[in-house]
């Protein structure tokens, strides 16, 4: 019974903890594109990520080479890309006027990760925002010009991603 259940025990682990692959297309900055399984989950701010090519190895990809990096997760793509400033981020919402970009880096003495969020205007004004805590101000900011969405905006109890995102469709719409 004993050898029975350390099978089991065995089998379930291998299952259970294995790592998980996301077909993901890379666009490098020698305008190369890969197709290939990206190992999720995987930390935006590091500065490599672990691809397998296709005869199923494990490849490290410097992030430095990456020009933009597409997967679909649980139904929803998920896009990131390099600014001008060399700065992986990911594209929360892009519209016709604005854009949303949520950059992950890590600290380097302690490892720790911080998130830096920013919401860019077609003036080229950006207002960075945490979302749950004084997101209402900054959304304000970048939609200044239309007093209309700042009443929406107030009448809005929490403000989450889907209705930020609600608020800057709006704002596209309206521009």
């Amino acid at each position: 019974m004993k050898f029975y259940l350390s099978i089991f025990l065995f089998l379930y682990s291998i299952i259970a903890f294995s790592q998980k692959t996301v077909d993901t297309q890379i666009v490098l900055k020698n305008k190369d594109t890969l197709n290939t399984k990206l190992i999720i989950p995987f930390n935006p701010g590091d500065s490599h990520f672990i691809i397998l090519n296709n005869k199923n190895k494990r490849e490290v990809i410097d992030r430095n080479l990456i020009n933009s990096l597409s997967y679909i997760f649980d139904g929803k793509k998920i896009n990131f890309d390099t600014s001008e400033d060399g700065i992986f981020r990911r594209i929360v919402f892009k519209g016709k006027k604005t854009s949303w970009y949520r950059m992950t880096s890590n600290n380097i003495y302690s490892g720790a990760l911080s998130n830096q969020e920013i919401i860019t205007n077609f003036k080229g004004n950006s207002v960075k925002i945490k979302v749950y805590k004084k997101s209402k101000d900054a959304l304000k900011t970048i939609t200044e010009n239309i007093p209309e969405l700042n009443s929406y905006i107030d009448s809005v109890e929490k403000l989450d991603e889907e209705k930020i995102i609600s608020v800057l469709e709006k704002y596209d719409d309206i521009n």
